[in-house]
């Protein structure tokens, strides 16, 4: 079994720990960086591996003949791990109708992808457990966001104090996790993030708002706010009663191990069987 995985292999990438998940199945994998080449390279490419299955991770970049072409010689998958206002467009849609299967981290992608294909499944992104892991550090931060500062979330954020890391990657973003009493999360047009299942792997406690499709409980694996008022009285609340915040955290954590990218690997290679 041979992947060709059309992606970006950067140390901040998710692919490189997805592309580490499916070797550890067995597979052959070659990584590519699709960014910077035209698609004739990348045809050309797949001509020379003859892979079995060539997947696309979302590769906005590239034009719909690639997947085309690369039909000709193996089944294509298309990996879309971003909320749905993330280049979602026509371009897009007519890759994923083109390609044998699509895999969509949010809930809300598969509904509209089903619309171009009725080859379409959720995988959940999870988090990567050679990085994502609880580090034994002092928690001397109150409460944190890690991610960037755009729509509302500097009106919810800066008026509580929060500290906000805009370059945690990684390691470091761990570290954070490590160090925050409590974690935010806001997620994007109802769609979560991965650091979602980052924090709660990293032993954090979650203080999230609510997203479409969600498979943690509320109160007890994390915790869920509707308001910027609720927010505030959540956080209030937690950081004065740190042995419920306790619990609800090592619940979160046991919780999201089911998500590793060794089981997003698993679960893509399974629906790959299914539609052989």
């Amino acid at each position: 079994m041979k992947i060709l995985f059309f992606g970006v292999f950067k140390d901040t990438s998710t692919n490189v720990s997805q592309s580490a998940g499916l070797r550890k199945l067995g597979i052959e994998v070659i990584d590519y960086n699709y960014r910077g080449q035209n698609d004739d390279f990348l045809i050309n490419k797949c001509k020379e591996e003859r892979p079995d299955l060539v997947i696309f991770s979302k590769c906005n970049e590239i034009g719909s003949q690639v997947v085309d072409e690369c039909n000709k010689i193996s089944k294509t998958c298309m990996w879309y791990m971003d909320p749905i206002n993330y280049n979602w467009n026509d371009r897009l849609r007519e890759k994923i109708g083109k390609c044998s299967f699509t895999c969509c981290a949010k809930e809300k992608a598969v509904e509209l992808g089903k619309k171009n294909t009725d080859k379409i499944i959720r995988i959940i992104e999870g988090f990567d457990p050679k990085i994502d892991y609880p580090r034994n550090l002092t928690q001397d931060i109150d409460v944190s966001f890690i991610g960037n500062m755009y729509n509302n979330r500097n009106s919810i954020l800066k008026p509580l104090g929060i500290q906000i890391f805009n370059d945690a990657y990684t390691n470091k973003h761990a570290e954070v996790v490590s160090r925050s009493k409590i974690n935010i999360n806001l997620c994007t047009n109802r769609c979560e993030s991965d650091r979602v299942y980052k924090i709660l792997a990293a032993g954090g406690f979650l203080l999230t708002d609510q997203w479409d499709g969600i498979i943690f409980k509320d109160r007890i694996d994390l915790v869920i706010f509707n308001t910027k008022e609720e927010l505030k009285e959540k956080i209030d609340y937690y950081l004065n009663n740190s042995e419920e915040r306790e619990k609800i955290r090592i619940a979160g954590r046991t919780a999201v191990q089911k998500y590793s990218r060794d089981n997003w690997a698993k679960q893509l290679m399974d629906y790959y069987e299914h539609i052989k």
